[in-house]
């Protein structure tokens, strides 16, 4: 009635109706069956030992599942955001078609390895708010829209062709992507805490790929390495200021 989240457990027979009506009702390795039937749980050693072990890995669990929502609902926002408002600012679309099937693709890559990514053991009960991810989401997703937004301006006002731009835009979002992800998973600065070996692998691997089709042209407008340079400059700016901008949200999320 006080709003905890109660854990039972219990072996017996008179035990199966709290076992039951609890929110995680735990079942010990020697209980009745009907104890267990009656459980959400089942121990299989000795001891309550196990308990913890369940609890950390429910948080790591519900800390990608986090990760992964706020990445996935960023990124998607951003991308929409950047070419919807680009188009209507600049009236053409500032990404090539194939350059968006190719970022598509990239960002699923990392979006697969965010399961197995090191996470950080929190001692509070957790709960999903949609609303308050939502929040949070949207909020880094304007803040990159809005740098990109300045960028393709300035980028069109001093006579950058309609190719290059799609090709640079192309290298900012996908930057953006994987410094999304590294903003979303930790409650430190993204610099300060690195993701899972694999995790890194597979977002080196996206930004080396996408480097390569900018500058040897691949599917895309070829750049030159200054137009390279500046776009990763301007990337890095942005997750610096969205990061210090928005780490306080992070940590109360």
């Amino acid at each position: 009635k006080k709003g905890y989240i109660v854990g039972m457990t219990g072996d017996g027979v008179n035990d199966s109706p709290a076992l039951k009506q609890a929110e995680v009702g735990i079942a010990v390795s020697n209980a009745a069956d009907v104890a267990k039937r009656s459980g959400k749980m089942v121990l299989l050693n000795d001891g309550l030992t196990s308990i913890v072990k369940i609890l950390d890995a429910g948080h790591r669990v519900y800390q990608r599942m986090t990760t992964w929502s706020l990445t996935k609902l960023a990124r998607t926002a951003e991308l929409t955001m950047l070419l919807t408002f680009g188009y209507l600012f600049f009236n053409y679309i500032p990404m090539a078609l194939n350059a968006m099937v190719i970022y598509t693709i990239m960002n699923n890559m990392v979006t697969m390895m965010i399961g197995t990514d090191r996470t950080h053991i929190t001692y509070k009960p957790e709960n999903w708010n949609m609303a308050k991810l939502a929040k949070i989401a949207f909020s880094l997703a304007a803040g990159w829209t809005v740098i990109g937004i300045g960028f393709i301006y300035y980028l069109n006002t001093h006579d950058w062709g309609h190719g290059t731009i799609s090709t640079m835009v192309y290298v900012y979002l996908v930057l953006s992507a994987m410094l999304i992800v590294l903003i979303t998973r930790t409650k430190k600065y993204f610099w300060q805490d690195h993701p899972a070996k694999l995790v890194g692998m597979v977002q080196i691997a996206d930004v080396l790929l996408t480097f390569i089709l900018a500058l040897f042209g691949l599917a895309m407008t070829q750049i030159s390495w200054a137009n390279l340079l500046i776009t990763v400059i301007i990337a890095l700016a942005a997750a610096i200021i969205i990061d210090l901008f928005y780490q306080p949200i992070m940590k109360n999320r």
